[in-house]
Order: C-alpha cells, then sequence, then structure tokens
C-alpha cells in the first residue's frame, strides 16, 4: 500500500513538473515573441527610410549683387553752434527759432557806443559831402563844354579834375570808417544755410566775446535739416570692401515704402572693439531726405561688388572640399545607394551583429561597413572616401543606437553625379559660377533624408540622400564654405550691426 501511495505520488510530481516545463517554455516564447514583434515594429519604424525626391535647381544667368548691410539712425550731416566776435549789448534781434537762415545772414545786432555814434556821423557827413561835390563837378564840367576863351577851358579843367580828386578821397574817408565801425561792433551771423534749430538771444542780452552771454550759456544752433547721413559700423572682416563713393540703398522704419539712395562719403581710420571684434564707422550720405527726419531707425545696404550677366546658383547647392567647389546633377546613369540599417545596430545581451550599408565612394557604390560583435557591440558608420558623409557613429547599447542617420541613408528616386565647378562672388543667397555649368543645367540642392521617426538635422550644409555626401560648415561635404567677407559673422558697433547680403536676378 505504501509502495502505491509512492507511485502515485511520483507519478503526479512528474507531471505537474512536466506542466511547469512547458508552461515556462511556453510563459518564455510568448514573451520573446512579444520582445521580437516589438523589436520588429520599433526598427521598421525607425530604419524606413523616407521616400525623398531629388530637389532640383537651375543655373540662371542675371546681374549678382554682394552688398554689407548695417542698421543706425539718421543723422544731419552738418550744424554749427553760433557764436559773437563783439561785446556789447543786443539793440535788435533779426531771426528767431525755426526761420531757415543763409550763411552770413545777420540775426542780431550790438547797440552803438558814443564812439560808433560819433563815427556814423561822420559817415553820413562825407556821404552828404560826395554829392554835393558831384553836383559841382557836373556844373563845371557844363562850363567846359560851353566856354569859348581857350584860358577860360584851361582853367575850368583844372578844376575838374581837382573836384574829382577831392570826390574820391572823400569816398576812401567813408570805406575806412565803415570799416572801422564794422571791426569794432560786428553783427552775429548765421554760420551755415540751414534752420535756427535754437536761438537764445534777446534785445538787452549782454553778450561777451567768442560766444559768451550773460543770459545762456549757448547763443544757439543752426542745423542743415536738408542734408542727412546715417553712419553704420562694419565689421573688420568687412571694411577693406567698402570704398570711397560706394552706392548705398537706404531702408527706413518709418517710411517702409520707399528706398532711399545714398553714397559712402567716410571710412574711419580707427576702429572701436567691443566683445574681441572691432568695427569701423562708415558715412552713408543721402542723395534726397524726401520726409526724413533725423533719429529715424534705418539700415544701409553698401553695393560692394556686382556683376551683369552673370551664371548663379542658390548657395546652398554647392559644396566645397579642400579649396575645391562641385555640385551634384541629376544623371539616370549613376549608381545610387539605397541605405539599410545605419548607423550601428547591436544587441549587449545578445552579442548581434550591426551592419551598415552606404555610399562611401564619389560614384555612389555602395559600401558595408561592419559592426563590432560581442557582450556590447559598437556599430560604425561613415561613408569613407574623399567626401565623407559623416554619417551616424554611435556604441549600441542596451539595445540600438543610431546617429545621423540622414547623411548616410536614404533612396533617391535617380541618380545623381559630381560635377567640378569654379565659382566667382557670393552673397548670403546665390553664389556666381565662372564655369563648369551652363544656364539652365538643373543642379540638385541636397536635402535631408531621415527615418520617418528620427529627428533631422541640419548642421551647415546637408547631404545628398543615398550618397553619405554632407558634413559640417558652410557648405558641407566636410569643408566649410564661409568665404571671404564672412556672411555667418555680424558686427557691433554700438547700436549699429553689419551682415553681407545682396541677391541674384534677371
Amino acid at each position: 500500500m505504501a509502495d502505491e501511495q509512492a507511485f502515485w505520488w511520483l507519478e503526479e510530481e512528474h507531471v505537474r513538473m512536466r506542466w511547469n516545463k512547458w508552461w515556462t517554455i511556453g510563459t518564455a516564447a510568448i514573451v520573446l515573441a512579444g520582445a521580437f514583434g516589438g523589436y520588429r515594429w520599433w526598427s521598421g519604424k525607425e530604419t524606413k527610410p523616407l521616400q525623398a525626391a531629388l530637389q532640383t535647381t537651375q543655373v540662371r544667368k542675371g546681374n549678382l549683387e554682394v552688398k554689407i548691410s548695417g542698421t543706425g539712425n539718421i543723422e544731419t550731416a552738418n550744424r554749427e553752434t553760433l557764436s559773437a566776435s563783439s561785446s556789447g549789448k543786443i539793440a535788435a534781434v533779426k531771426a528767431k527759432a525755426g526761420d531757415k537762415v543763409k550763411k552770413g545772414q545777420v540775426l542780431a545786432t550790438f547797440e552803438q557806443s558814443d564812439n560808433s555814434s560819433n563815427t556814423e556821423t561822420q559817415i553820413r557827413s562825407k556821404q552828404l559831402d560826395v554829392k554835393k561835390k558831384e553836383l559841382d563837378l557836373e556844373t563845371m564840367q557844363t562850363q567846359y563844354k560851353e566856354a569859348s576863351d581857350d584860358d577860360q577851358r584851361a582853367q575850368l579843367l583844372i578844376s575838374i579834375q581837382k573836384q574829382q580828386l577831392d570826390i574820391e578821397t572823400t569816398k576812401e574817408d567813408i570805406k575806412t570808417l565803415q570799416e572801422d565801425e564794422s571791426d569794432s561792433l560786428d553783427p552775429i551771423t548765421a554760420p551755415i544755410d540751414g534752420t535756427l534749430a535754437t536761438f537764445n538771444i534777446k534785445v538787452g542780452d549782454t553778450i561777451g566775446g567768442q560766444g559768451g552771454s550773460s543770459g545762456s550759456s549757448s547763443l544757439g544752433e543752426v542745423v542743415d535739416y536738408d542734408h542727412l547721413q546715417m553712419v553704420v559700423g562694419v565689421d573688420e572682416l568687412d571694411i577693406d570692401k567698402v570704398k570711397l563713393n560706394q552706392k548705398a540703398d537706404v531702408l527706413v522704419e518709418a517710411v517702409p515704402d520707399q528706398t532711399f539712395t545714398g553714397k559712402v562719403t567716410s571710412i574711419a581710420q580707427e576702429g572701436t572693439a567691443s566683445n574681441g571684434v572691432s568695427t569701423f564707422d562708415v558715412t552713408v550720405s543721402l542723395d534726397d531726405v524726401g520726409s526724413l527726419k533725423a533719429g529715424m531707425s534705418a539700415e544701409a545696404s553698401i553695393l560692394t561688388q556686382s556683376k551683369e550677366n552673370a551664371l548663379y546658383l542658390p548657395i546652398e547647392a554647392v559644396q566645397s572640399f579642400g579649396g575645391r567647389y562641385f555640385v551634384m546633377v541629376p544623371d539616370s546613369t549613376a549608381t545610387v545607394s539605397t541605405g539599410g540599417n545605419a548607423a550601428g545596430s547591436g544587441f549587449r545581451r545578445q552579442g548581434q551583429t550591426g551592419a551598415a550599408e552606404g555610399a562611401a565612394s564619389r560614384s555612389g557604390q555602395t559600401g558595408n561597413a561592419q559592426g563590432g560583435t560581442g557582450t556590447q557591440s559598437s556599430g560604425n558608420f561613415q561613408g569613407r572616401g574623399n567626401y565623407s558623409g559623416a554619417a551616424g557613429q554611435g556604441t549600441g547599447q542596451s539595445g540600438t543606437f543610431r546617429q545621423n542617420r540622414q547623411f548616410g541613408a536614404g533612396t533617391a528616386q535617380s541618380g545623381v553625379r559630381r560635377v567640378s565647378i569654379e565659382v566667382g562672388i557670393h552673397n548670403e543667397d546665390y553664389i556666381e559660377v565662372v564655369s563648369g555649368l551652363t544656364e539652365g543645367e538643373a543642379v540638385v540642392v541636397p536635402t535631408t533624408a531621415g527615418s520617418s521617426t528620427s529627428t533631422q538635422n541640419r548642421n551647415g550644409a546637408v547631404g545628398i540622400p543615398g550618397l553619405g555626401i554632407g558634413g559640417a560648415g558652410g557648405f558641407g561635404g566636410g569643408g566649410g564654405f564661409t568665404g571671404s567677407g564672412g556672411f555667418q559673422r555680424s558686427g557691433n558697433g554700438g547700436n549699429r550691426t553689419t551682415r553681407t547680403q545682396g541677391g541674384g536676378g534677371g
């Protein structure tokens, strides 16, 4: 009996162990299937490349301009303070604030001193004497014409000559007296043409020499509002491109529907340093002030370079490497790689191998990079060759690690080929094509090609989908295209800033 019970107990234990075994296996299978399915779903979603069509532009012909732009305020070109060279009490005021005046116009006069009064009396007396002598001279000349005796004619001729000499002498005396009177009490006059902006002179004020006054510290100021200018602070990297008499367009915030013109009339010889950057004041004089007023905010664009009938492209379509420049043009015969799982796909626990595909050569042929295997696999993908695609690099830890896939993965709808070009002048938007392309030729504009869930990152220029061409810098391709003039740099000169800009147009 005891043996039978032991047998049945062992049999039940055996069945229970078998059920536990299958239950454990089933549970593990379900967990693994779920994990695998989740990974496939996530991996497929993450690595599914966007179908990116090639975006192209055409080589155009037109006028290309390079401008240096800066901001500042409209200001007057000329203003002068009033001054008095004489001392004394103001006798009369002949203008008021707000009046338009001409250079040399009398604005105020002084009271005459006793000596001045005597001088003025002498002047009037001598002026009357001149008139009397001139009348006597006319009488003598008439008598001379009517005289019939030669002796009488001779005496009259002597008298006429003496009278003429007396008249000239008296006139010289009058001139001397007037000069003496003027030297002693010069009136206050306008130093320039303009508007009498301020005028602090009243009748009875005592004025000291050289602008001194008992009633005010300043006699007044004449401002020329008909000639306006603005001063722009130009960055030290751009100042060598600015020359006298260069044309400039001026946009004024308060008058948005009108463009004013001007030219460079002054360039500072010394710069002002701020935060490690020096700026130089450049004065732009306006041709026509119109309705402008001093103090308005404005932006001046100085034309430093221009080309007529130039071939040009959008600046983002050109890439540089090693001092050479190139573009990508559509070519249906070129081989284009289709990116797979890029940038190090590795499982730390599973020890699986990460694989990546991407274009590594200039011709667009497919290159493969093998990720490491082991407990901590490292997957590296980089589009090697003369033009590095800077594809994502990363180490797979606790799952899959992908980085910068947009430079190494993508599917292009058509092939492209690289064309070397020679470039000329450029601004922020366009660059001149000197040789290598013709008008109307299609050129690929680089676009980012990322997965449907990953963030597309653009640093400088971007890569051509499926070619692994890109990189950091102004244009990419492993080399920055900042060019001369530093259109990525801005200078600060007080409240003024500069930047290089321009446009192309046909």
